[in-house]
């Protein structure tokens, strides 16, 4: 790693803290340098060092995993470069504020990563001085907050959703205190959410509805059901409205109302437009009653008026004396009855004269009915209902006819008012999404309006019957439809139900229905009410729950695993702290070996953790590729399960493998992977096993491989099978459980078993032990020489390996006590290593000394070991310089990838053991040979 202090190195310069480069290399070790040394070994964040301008002089290495950017690429420039179109400008400008204050800061930033990728940091800046208080740079230490802003960003929308919410929407505590109140209530009711949290709902009763209304509501939902109605309420300015209101207890965990949930729709528009409508149609019998004045005129065969009495003079405005004896035509509209005459030549194939437009159908039933168009004698047009009959002798000869004649003009007018209401109606129905029905007791035939036509999805030629109707409705619902609909006409008992609904066209949705039956002569004649879709409220809040139940599942989980997590990682170092401290006073030999040994094993344990959860973590990340090698089974098998023999020997249990003659000597398949499984399945047996034994067996099915641990140990309840492959699930989660471990184990087996295309699965009773079985596919393999069935280093050759495979080691290590365990270990092998504590230093011996392998730690000051490595791979030609195996803490495969980019031949992760160190000594020394022998 590099100094933090530094801004890196390129072909022997190095930048200073203050930004001034130096051709030595060296330069004295600042509190500057010490700071930034402790925030990168100390910090899993990103770390930037700036000089007092605010040039970049160092990153750490997840700054550069995180942006894309190198060291390179950044030294020298601002910072602000992360910045993007979307950075939100007033927080650049109070960062900027605080910097030219010299002062410190605290704020969170959208960046942008090389690859323009947007991310979110919270980032703390603290200005660096040195002791004579002169400013010498800046620290900026930055979080990753990406996840955190979109987990804020889904509640913010679910919170939006609700504030947006045209429905009013209030929710109280089980006694019915106000918590929350949306914008759309404050707006129904005038009052702000300040005056009524805390308060009471009641506060909107208007006085129109009795207590036993309230009493009734209260004891609905105090039991735990839902409550719907309507409430007459009176907002702020004491003006009255109407609401629909659906109320809904919320269960804790526990089963108890925790709080009320209620939503309301303002229908106030809807029972006025009702009531417009009824007005609408009394005035309509009004003009109806009022139409019983008519006009009555007589004429003649030729069209002579012979009788005009009262009502046509009030008709037409003409008097009696100035039409008798004239013709009929007088008042009638030349066009229309031009229009009409041309009509029936078509039909007669003959002249019509202009009377007989009027007469022709009286002449041939006795009767016609029909508009037209009067001319009244002041010019006024108006629109008449004319009744034509023949006036007939007592020979039946028409002598005459008698025309009836109703002003429909202003009818015509209320009609046209009374079709302009239905419209606006229909139009606050299909905001509402509310439509309206009716159900006469007589016939049983519904009538639906337009908007219920919309909300089943029917077309205007289906004609709904009862049966029809209740159709769109579930089986289990349809009964007591028609319970409901018999009680209505029965006993006038009024419904109102919310159910699922589906249309016409198969798009299945919620529908709330309510019914109200009108009376007369004391009887229930028929039943109206309305239909109206609620999906979206419905779905609302189901994710209102569903989001309630996720946040509380997950912060519950949470607290389990860091507890877990808490317990699992100080049970280890508490052995490993305590025993390093009894060894410091201990003089004893024996009991010197037993604390070290403790130690040792507790060492493991903490390892095993860690590479758990980093396992578990690169399968979460697709990281894991998998090898498709020979293996022997029958050479395999025993040795997969060698290292957990001696647990099982402590505890006195028999483990046993068994290979059946049917498999194949030798598969394909990847054996580090199939040990792993095999490991944790085995380990598990012993740690659940008290007594008797563990057997492993393996068989054939078809083009499949099956592998079965068998033990005798405490079994498993049957309601914990299924969450046994959970990640982070025990089946003893509680604190005094006997058996430790983070719970990932068993999730890892199975997701390494799906990636190799297998499966796994266990059967087990509780006190009868278990059995966890699971295959892949794995084809036959040619005999040879597999690479699965090869046995690792010992740290046994220690006597013998330097003289079997001798090296000239360089290690460049900048830890003192890292440094003295490689000597050590390399010792026992039989070398004399050379110890340095930076890149530089490495680079200097080169000029002067040759060596065969260099250990490079990754992470070291002045030039860490990738520069190193490069600079190395730049300076000497490929089949002159030395081995470089590169020492890291970085396990990850990407680690891995980044070093072997570099120019690394080789890859240690620490802690370093010394069978895979032995082991990488004779592979380097293997290349040598190799590369001497194809240079020969």
């Amino acid at each position: 790693m590099n100094n933090p202090g530094m801004g890196g190195a390129d072909h022997g310069r190095t930048l200073t803290p203050s930004g001034d480069v130096s051709g030595n290399g060296h330069h004295r070790r600042t509190p500057w340098k010490e700071a930034s040394t402790h925030l990168t070994r100390h910090t899993g964040n990103i770390v930037i060092l700036t000089d007092p301008q605010r040039k970049i002089t160092w990153v750490n290495e997840a700054f550069s995993r995180l942006t894309g950017y190198s060291l390179d690429e950044v030294a020298g420039r601002s910072p602000s470069l992360l910045q993007g179109p979307d950075t939100d400008a007033e927080t650049v400008e109070r960062m900027r504020a605080c910097l030219n204050r010299e002062a410190g800061f605290r704020e969170d930033v959208l960046n942008y990563k090389k690859s323009g990728e947007p991310y979110w940091v919270s980032i703390e800046v603290v200005p660096h001085r040195s002791a004579s208080g002169k400013l010498t740079g800046y620290i900026s230490v930055e979080t990753d907050i990406t996840a955190w802003r979109e987990r804020e960003a889904e509640l913010l929308n679910l919170r939006t959703a609700v504030e947006q919410s045209p429905s009013s929407i209030v929710i109280t505590d089980p006694g019915g205190r106000i918590e929350y109140v949306n914008p759309a209530f404050t707006t129904a009711t005038g009052y702000s959410r300040e005056e009524v949290l805390g308060g009471n709902p009641r506060i909107l009763k208007s006085g129109s509805q009795p207590p036993e209304f309230y009493n009734a509501l209260w004891s609905t939902i105090s039991a735990g059901q839902v409550w719907r109605g309507f409430l007459h309420n009176r907002r702020k300015d004491g003006s009255l409205f109407w609401e629909s209101a659906s109320i809904a207890p919320v269960f804790d965990p526990g089963g108890k109302i925790a709080r009320f949930i209620a939503i309301k729709e303002d229908i106030t528009q809807l029972k006025l437009a009702e009531e417009e409508l009824q007005r609408t149609n009394h005035r309509l019998t009004d003009i109806l009653q009022a139409a019983s004045d008519v006009g009555i005129i007589s004429a003649k065969l030729d069209g002579t008026v012979e009788l005009f009495n009262s009502g046509a003079e009030a008709l037409l405005g003409y008097s009696q004396n100035e039409v008798m004896g004239r013709s009929v035509l007088l008042f009638h509209d030349p066009a229309e009855v031009e229009a009409r005459g041309q009509e029936l030549e078509l039909q007669l194939g003959r002249p019509v004269e202009a009377f007989e437009v009027l007469t022709l159908m009286a002449q041939r039933h006795g009767e016609e009915h029909g508009e037209w168009t009067y001319i009244r004698n002041d010019g006024q047009r108006i629109r008449v209902s004319l009744a034509v009959t023949s006036i007939r002798d007592l020979n039946g000869q028409i002598t005459g006819y008698l025309g009836i004649a109703t002003d429909v003009t202003r009818r015509a007018a209320a009609e046209a008012r009374l079709r302009q209401s239905e419209s606006l109606l229909d139009r606050a129905g299909r905001i509402a999404g509310i439509g309206g029905w009716e159900l006469e007791k007589a016939s049983m035939i519904p009538r639906w309006t337009e908007q219920t036509r919309r909300i089943h999805e029917v077309d205007d030629s289906f004609e709904p019957t009862l049966e029809t109707a209740i159709v769109f409705y579930p089986p289990e619902q349809q009964e007591m439809i028609r319970q409901c609909v018999s009680e209505g006409f029965e006993n006038g008992t009024p419904f109102d139900f919310e159910v699922p609904f589906v249309t016409a066209k198969g798009r299945r949705i919620w529908v709330r229905v309510e019914g109200s039956p009108e009376f007369r002569n004391g009887e229930v004649f028929r039943l109206t009410g309305f239909i109206q879709d609620i999906t979206e409220r419905k779905l609302l809040l189901d994710e209102l729950v569903e989001a309630r139940n996720r946040a509380e599942s997950a912060n519950v989980a949470k607290s389990r695993f860091l507890a877990n997590m808490s317990h699992e990682i100080r049970t280890p170092l508490n052995a490993i702290i305590g025993m390093s401290e009894l060894l410091e006073t201990e003089s004893d030999p024996e009991r010197a070996r037993e604390y070290l040994r403790i130690v040792r094993d507790s060492g493991d344990a903490l390892l095993a953790l860690i590479t758990e959860i980093l396992d578990f973590s690169k399968i979460e990340a697709s990281q894991v590729e998998l090898e498709c090698i020979p293996i022997r089974i029958r050479e395999w098998l025993p040795a997969a399960i060698h290292v957990i023999m001696p647990q099982a020997a402590a505890k006195g249990l028999a483990l046993e493998w068994r290979v059946d003659p049917a498999v194949p000597e030798c598969l394909f398949g990847d054996p580090t992977r199939l040990r792993q499984v095999v490991m944790n399945l085995v380990g598990n047996a012993v740690k659940f096993t008290d007594e008797g034994g563990i057997l492993v067996s393996v068989r054939r099915e078809g083009d499949y491989t099956v592998f079965c641990v068998c033990d005798s140990g405490i079994g498993i309840p049957p309601e914990q099978i299924n969450k046994l492959f959970v990640a982070f699930h025990q089946v003893d989660a509680s604190t005094t459980r006997r058996f430790g471990g983070t719970g990932l184990g068993l999730a890892i087996c199975k997701r390494l078993v799906e990636l190799m295309r297998g499966s796994i699965w266990v059967e087990s009773e509780p006190g009868e032990g278990s059995r966890f079985t699971f295959k892949v596919p794995m084809a036959p393999a040619p005999l040879g020489e597999p690479r699965g069935a090869g046995t690792r280093s010992d740290s046994g050759c220690a006597e013998v390996l330097a003289h079997t495979c001798p090296l000239r080691i360089l290690v460049a290590e900048d830890n003192s006590m890292n440094q003295r365990l490689m000597t050590l270990f390399l010792e026992r092998l039989g070398y004399e290593p050379r110890m340095v504590s930076n890149g530089r230093q490495v680079l200097d011996l080169l000029d002067t000394d040759a060596f065969d392998l260099i250990l490079l730690d990754i992470q070291m000051p002045v030039m860490d070991g990738l520069l190193t490595a490069r600079e190395i791979c730049r300076l000497f030609p490929k089949g002159e310089r030395p081995q470089l195996v590169a020492i890291t803490a970085n396990a990850m495969e990407s680690d891995r990838d980044l070093a072997m980019t570099a120019g690394m031949d080789g890859f240690l992760t620490k802690p370093i053991r010394s069978h895979a160190l032995a082991a990488e000594l004779q592979a380097a020394f293997q290349r040598i040979k190799s590369r001497k022998a194809q240079t020969a």
